[in-house]
């Protein structure tokens, strides 16, 4: 018996013997948990690091909000419609008429008469000497037949000198001054007058017998003399 007890303890030996040899790899592949866990006892009032918190979970940014629709730009206010101009204060007066022009120019009435001073033109006398014929035009409105001679006084002048009259040879109406004509009834006639420069040459007319002074005017530049 004491020998089986014998056996049991030194089966009992060899087995502590040969777990306490196990221990060590055992509690060296164990330490770091186990110090881990040390300190995690040890030092209970240590606050433990905090851990990292996580870091907020970025925010998502803001959905960029859809830019507000691009308000349509003012639509360009059409421009003030032009104001209508100040109406003239008083309508544009018409222009006045022209005058009718006297046909011929330069007439006029002597009493019963109607005569105008028609043109101008140069000549020359039966001796060469410059002249000028002056045209006249005539109408009766006499009762009676009367002529161009002794119904109107003709005078023209030059340099403020009554200038003679002229014989003149050729194309001159001259006769007609002579003849009579019945109411109504128009003439044309010449008569020549001599030049004694090259200055403008005045041409009055006025009836023959009468008190009234009226009278019929023209001036020609010797320069626009036909």
């Amino acid at each position: 018996m004491k020998q089986f007890f014998s056996l049991m303890l030194a089966a009992l030996l060899l087995l502590a013997l040969a777990a306490c040899s196990a221990l060590p790899s055992k509690s060296s592949s164990a330490a770091p948990t186990g110090v881990s866990e040390t300190n995690d006892t040890a030092e209970p009032t240590q606050a433990p690091e905090s851990e990292a918190e996580p870091e907020s979970e970025a925010e998502p940014e803001s959905e960029a909000e859809p830019e507000s629709e691009a308000e349509p730009e003012n639509e360009a206010e059409p421009e003030n419609e032009a104001e209508p101009e100040d109406e003239p204060e008083s309508e544009a007066e018409p222009e006045p008429e022209p005058e009718s022009e006297a046909v011929p120019p330069f007439s006029g009435t002597l009493g019963d008469y109607e005569v105008s001073i028609v043109s101008a033109r140069l000549g020359e006398d039966y001796e060469g000497n410059p002249v000028v014929i002056v045209k006249f035009e005539f109408t009766n409105h006499d009762e009676e037949a009367r002529n161009f001679m002794f119904a109107i006084n003709t005078e023209v002048y030059q340099d403020g000198v009554e200038l003679e009259t002229a014989i003149v040879m050729g194309d001159i109406e001259n006769e007609n001054s002579m003849k009579n004509i019945k109411t109504g009834a128009t003439i044309t006639c010449e008569k020549a007058y001599v030049l004694t420069s090259e200055s403008e040459i005045e041409v009055e007319l006025s009836e023959l017998i009468s008190f009234d002074d009226t009278k019929i005017t023209r001036t020609f530049a010797y320069e626009e003399l036909e």
